[in-house]
């Protein structure tokens, strides 16, 4: 537990509230702050427990009916815990003792915990102190669905995909798995896709264990959007979908929390722009581009002729900036393209002059993208679920497109190219508005009163009273 001295957060746990436990990444934290924030706003007491360094860099995080507690996760600074999966992994180990002795000494002030899926401990340690509790899985309702079920795939002989690294995925679609369309391997989640020594394998088999010892789950998705999967699930366990968070948290300008600094620059650049021409180009807080793939990509948006906004992490090349841009990118593209290291991204994604997103398809930049501007997008995958991301994109709510990749794995600049100018310009012009609009209007509905994210918004307060 943190020291005496930074024991952040401790004097205010001085009445009974929710705990909120989030997974040590942006990607986690936001959205468990949005819902903080939401049950706050209903008069709800909210203790929300970040880790101790990303505390230290939030200490302005102010929202009303919200205290922040700081764990100390035992990692020295240096560890990141923003685009680094396994220094998360082992914030989200050494969190479990400083946890347990906090609910220890405060569990008579704990009325209800909400766990993140990733904290597999928690819901353990919140039983043995008769601390009723709710899982919440970070991204949709397919997604959940499918780790759901992983403990029956591995029954059936299914998972793993392969007995070692060095053998191929199957290409026949798995079939059988209710509530979801039948998917090749490689459209399931990357961690599924490793052998069974491999620790992203591990953690998600965990993962799927953790769900299915949830009391209940709360999903940051739109009933409508997904209505099958999560029939599929209510078969079983109790599920609320909350989505989306950012809206039904008021549709605040900004994320509560950054692991950079956004650069506010991009913003007059964008009021300068034609309305919907410019392609935001973003791929979260964790996924990285190899130097060749990140000069293929410059190359694309120069051959695309599209006005352009590209965020390049800090973190994600390894080399200085001008070494990795292709010579006299910047003076060719000055006119029509702008490079950030990282930015408000709600706020770019709801300006009028942001006609397309392309992205690594993780589920907060989707589900942020459907609550504001809604516009269509380019999924290229990573990491994580969201190669099954970039099937329900393409596949079901018909709002993006696909890149076509080589034999090797890569992308090449011609096809990001092509694929940017059928966004803009091609004959799926039409189409790809007009279902991201829908799908929009969904998310809009689903959060006013009587919509359905309204309505399980309700039910969760009901389960915290009870």
């Amino acid at each position: 537990m943190a020291s005496d001295k930074k024991e952040m957060g401790v004097d205010d746990v001085s009445e009974r509230s929710v705990w909120i436990l989030p997974f040590a990444q942006q990607g986690h934290i936001n959205p468990l702050m949005q819902l903080a924030k939401v049950l706050g706003s209903r008069g709800q007491k909210v203790t929300f427990l970040l880790q101790q360094n990303s505390f230290q860099s939030q200490a302005a995080l102010e929202v009303p009916g919200v205290s922040i507690l700081g764990v100390d996760d035992q990692l020295p600074p240096e560890r990141s815990r923003g685009s680094s999966f396994r220094d998360s992994v082992d914030s989200m180990h050494n969190m479990e003792a400083p946890f347990s002795s906090l609910i220890t000494k405060f569990h008579h002030r704990v009325s209800f915990l909400i766990y993140d899926a990733f904290m597999s401990w928690a819901p353990s340690i919140a039983s043995s102190f008769d601390i009723p509790s709710s899982c919440f899985f970070t991204s949709n309702a397919t997604a959940c669905t499918l780790g759901y079920n992983v403990p029956f795939l591995l029954e059936r002989g299914i998972l793993p995909f392969r007995p070692d690294e060095g053998t191929p995925l199957p290409t026949t679609k798995v079939q059988g798995v209710n509530g979801i369309p039948d998917l090749l391997p490689e459209d399931y989640p990357l961690c599924l896709t490793f052998d069974a020594s491999h620790f992203r394998y591990q953690f998600m088999v965990q993962i799927g264990k953790t769900l299915h010892g949830a009391s209940s789950i709360i999903l940051n998705t739109v009933e409508e959007l997904e209505p099958e999967p999560i029939a599929a699930l209510r078969a079983h366990i109790p599920v609320l979908a909350l989505g989306p968070l950012l809206a039904l948290s008021g549709r605040p300008s900004r994320l509560a929390v950054n692991y950079w600094t956004e650069d506010d620059r991009c913003l007059p650049w964008l009021d300068s722009q034609a309305p919907g021409t410019v392609l935001f180009v973003s791929f979260g807080s964790v996924a990285s581009l190899s130097l060749l793939q990140f000069q293929e990509l410059a190359m694309g948006l120069e051959a695309s002729g599209q006005p352009f906004l590209w965020v390049v992490r800090p973190d994600s090349i390894d080399v200085p900036l001008l070494q990795a841009l292709p010579d006299g990118f910047q003076d060719r593209t000055k006119d029509r393209g702008l490079i950030i290291t990282w930015g408000p991204q709600i706020l770019i994604l709801s300006h009028p002059a942001v006609g397309g997103f392309l992205t690594h398809g993780g589920w907060n930049s989707l589900i942020e993208n459907i609550s504001t501007g809604s516009v269509p997008v380019i999924c290229w995958p990573h990491v994580a679920e969201q190669r099954l991301n970039r099937f329900m994109v393409s596949e079901i709510w018909k709002i993006g497109l696909c890149l076509q990749h080589n034999e090797d794995g890569g992308v090449s600049k011609g096809e990001i190219s092509r694929v940017i100018q059928d966004m803009f310009h091609g004959n799926k012009v039409a189409d790809l508005k007009h279902a991201s609009k829908l799908v929009g209007e969904h998310a809009t509905r689903a959060v006013v009163e009587g919509g359905s994210s309204y309505r399980n918004l309700e039910e969760l307060q009901h389960f915290l009273c009870t």
